[in-house]
């Protein structure tokens, strides 16, 4: 290992292209190690010139058994380098900010990008390979292999086609170096991996090395004060040469931030060993302080201690193109500075660990693929536009669950985007497409910040602003675009507003109060604006909803919905809600899905449409389900009938469809309570009994009841079941035995979000108005420790 770089030339060299890597077929093979590669053999390569070396170029493959590489075009005795990580994890490198040293070859060294599992260097005389110790986090000693007389043929290959490995190359001239061109071996996976075995993906860089060797005393050996690298890969690393002004012999250390990314090495799905697409990844290694302009890379990761990169230059000369993720981690910052250029980002946005990011300008654009996820909500501080661009779902969250603030949000494409903390909005959030569901958080508008929502594109869950409507005859609002509008009448000063729009479920309409629809349609606001003013403020309201997918309609009919209030104003009643009266003052447009109230409201409410006019068939107030014996009891109720014919009774379990196992006959019409009872006798033991009505009037058209579930154990008749299934505000347990019983309720996170004891067998119920819309657990556990478990939904 005693030489300077004498580069290897060749008049009417053919200049390989800079562009993508040159593929020929399916990446996992196994080529013949004999020092003669060729892009067929390999099915890669990667072009990686200088100005001596016009045609150097790698490539590399794998099998199950073995890596292997082949180098064409670098001096022979010159070594190659490469570092390798076999299991590559988020971020990229060493945690905490640190940077992971290489290992110093002719005293030339780097910091490296990746969290390196094995360093491997190749020459024609020499070959060794170190494994890095995560626990000492020290390079663990050499291990030669690729000996010409190795015994043991699992330490790897070696050829070249430079001649006998016996004859040394200091004894040619140092003008003409060592013949040949082309270095190939191979390595076994059981040498070099963290698994023992092929890796399933992996990250890798490599580069040539020329250097003076201090110790050295050849007389031949010209300019000893300088060395560095060469066909470097991926080339936009740092090469080129260092001059040695250091006493000791030391060159000053490479910042190496470039590396490539095998995204998967199966036999099937194997991809090329240089990047996804061609593309490079990059992960910051220094210094503290830098810019950057335009970049295309595979995955970008800024996870140094400390560091600022700033973005220069404007238009497309400084466009990042971010194909994969983009992370920002360990107290250091990433600001896009003050160009419009846009910053593209296909996979995720990572700001964790409190890293920043700062996008301050407000005409620029950030697009997102994949999810947002943010250690706090001051990780990210953006007043350019945020644009979520995936067409599949999308997620914003932050680790401590704190609210995210954007001036102006776009949603883009198709899919189910979700936020897992409220979002504040300072100028505008727009769905072009798809569906942003708040779950139990909130879109908070602030200011004048408005929501638009296109044909394609729907908000479900809750979003809230203000208004303040001035003592002005007319005055009006239309509360940022959410689909209400107050219009002050007369002398009534309505004053500020806050408004809380939720879309989703339905809110119940009080038992017995009128002769409609059980249910609202998915849209209510709740209105405050003097939680003492109940004489009502003489306003018109303008209540707009939709009717197509995902239309709120809850099968109400358009030209008769009617203003329905909550009868008080605890959070998101469930129950309760009453027609506004009188419902002459309602108008419906069916036509711009706008129906409009003229007159005084107690403007501290509910407020929801229902069908007000079409009487209801049958009005059900409970269906449960019950073991008794060895058969299943099914009760249920009624509050009013209208030319009820009765009831067919429906059963299956998880391995049937629905089946009539019986019919009771209804009582016609009547607006007083009726109970029935029906035995099931042929319940099957052992699963789940899932029970419906089919409820038939006298002009033979019918409606279903949600179904309710039984389960039947084999040893016997012990039974647990949850009704009615969906719930909107009650959930009963029946089944539960004697003794003390605890209930808990899972959301579909796993986290516990609700429990309570009970302490006889008698059914239990819990209240789960408070919960968000979605699918639950619940869990109970009795005296002796047995669990009894079940699903259900709440609307």
């Amino acid at each position: 290992m005693k030489s300077l770089h004498i580069a290897l030339t060749a008049l009417g060299a053919v200049f390989l292209s800079l562009g993508v890597p040159e593929s020929a077929q399916a990446q996992f093979r196994t080529p013949v190690v004999d020092g003669a590669s060729s892009l067929a053999e390999y099915g890669n390569q990667y072009a990686s010139p200088n100005g001596d070396d016009p045609n150097l170029l790698w490539r590399m493959t794998w099998d199950d058994n073995n890596l292997y590489v082949a180098v064409q075009e670098a001096n022979l005795q010159e070594g190659t380098a490469l570092y390798i990580d076999t299991d590559p994890q988020t971020p990229v490198n060493v945690g905490g900010g640190n940077v992971l040293k290489g290992y110093p070859v002719f005293s030339i060294n780097g910091n490296l990008p990746i969290q390196a599992d094995v360093y491997i260097y190749i020459e024609k005389f020499y070959r060794e390979y170190r494994i890095y110790n995560k626990e000492s986090g020290q390079w663990g000693p050499a291990q030669e292999w690729g000996k010409p007389l190795e015994a043991d043929k699992n330490i790897g290959q070696y050829a070249d086609n430079g001649g006998a490995d016996g004859e040394r190359w200091s004894s040619q001239e140092p003008e003409t170096n060592f013949p040949g061109t082309i270095k190939e071996f191979s390595l076994p996976w059981s040498r070099i991996s963290t698994t023992l075995a092929r890796p399933k993906n992996f990250n890798w860089f490599g580069y040539n090395i020329y250097g003076f060797d201090p110790i050295s005393l050849e007389p031949f050996i010209p300019n000893p004060i300088r060395g560095g690298i060469y066909g470097q890969v991926p080339r936009d690393n740092e090469s080129s040469f260092r001059f040695n002004d250091v006493g000791d012999g030391r060159y000053e250390d490479y910042n190496w931030t470039r590396y490539f990314t095998v995204l998967n090495t199966d036999t099937e799905g194997a991809t090329t060993a240089f990047g996804p697409n061609g593309l490079d990844s990059y992960a910051h290694t220094g210094p503290l302080t830098s810019t950057l302009q335009s970049i295309s890379v595979y995955d970008f990761t800024l996870n140094t201690a400390g560091a600022l990169i700033t973005r220069t230059g404007d238009g497309d000369g400084s466009i990042w193109n971010i194909q994969n993720n983009l992370t920002v981690a360990s107290n250091s910052t990433l600001n896009f500075g003050s160009t419009t250029a846009p910053v593209i980002v296909g996979g995720d946005v990572l700001v964790v660990g409190e890293g920043t990011l700062r996008y301050p300008v407000a005409a620029g654009t950030l697009r997102v693929g994949r999810n947002i996820r943010l250690a706090t909500g001051n990780s990210l501080l953006v007043n350019a536009g945020v644009t979520l661009t995936g067409a599949g779902a999308q997620t914003i969250s932050t680790d401590n669950s704190a609210p995210v603030d954007f001036r102006l949000l776009t949603v883009q494409d198709a899919g189910v985007k979700t936020i897992a903390s409220n979002l504040d909005i300072r100028e505008a959030l727009i769905i072009n497409n798809g569906i942003l569901s708040t779950g139990a958080n909130e879109v908070r508008l602030r200011g004048s910040a408005r929501l638009t929502e296109n044909a394609t594109g729907y908000l479900l869950g809750r979003v809230s602003t203000s208004a303040l409507i001035t003592n002005t005859p007319g005055a009006t609002s239309d509360f940022g675009g959410i689909g209400l509008r107050i219009t002050q009448r007369g002398n009534d000063l309505p004053g500020n507003i806050d408004v809380l729009r939720i879309t989703g479920g339905r809110g119940l309409l009080q038992s017995g109060t009128q002769n409609a629809p059980l249910q609202t349609i998915a849209r209510r606001f709740f209105i405050n604006n003097n939680p003492t003013n109940n004489s009502g403020t003489n306003v018109t309201l303008e209540f707009t909803y939709r009717d197509i997918p995902p239309t709120e309609l809850n099968g109400n009919s358009e030209s008769q919905l009617r203003l329905y209030e909550s009868n008080n104003i605890i959070s998101d009643p469930v129950n309760g809600y009453q027609l506004v009266t009188p419902s002459s003052s309602s108008v419906p447009s069916p036509e711009t899905n706008t129906l409009t109230y003229t007159g005084p409201l107690r403007l501290n409410r509910y407020f929801s449409l229902a069908d007000g006019t079409t009487p209801l068939p049958v009005e059900l107030i409970s269906f449960t389900g019950k073991v008794e014996g060895n058969n299943v009891r099914l009760n249920w109720a009624t509050a009013s009938e209208l030319q009820n014919k009765g009831f067919e009774i429906e059963q299956r379990t998880d391995l049937s469809e629905w089946k009539t196992i019986g019919f009771v006959k209804g009582n016609g019409t009547t607006n007083q309570r009726n109970n029935y009872t029906y035995l099931d006798r042929s319940a099957t033991a052992g699963v789940n009994n899932y029970y419906r009505l089919r409820q038939i009037d006298l002009d033979g058209k019918s409606v279903y009841s949600q179904p309710v579930t039984v389960q039947l154990r084999g040893t016997g008749p012990v039974a647990f079941s949850v009704s009615p299934v969906p719930t909107t505000d009650i959930l009963t347990l029946n089944g539960l035995g004697a003794g003390k019983h605890v209930a808990e309720i899972y959301n579909a996170r796993g986290q516990r979000v609700m429990s309570q004891e009970f302490n006889d067998s008698a059914p239990a119920t819990l209240s789960v108005r408070a919960l968000p819309v979605g699918v639950y657990m619940v869990r109970v556990l009795d005296a002796n420790r047995s669990v009894k478990n079940a699903r259900f939904i709440k609307q």
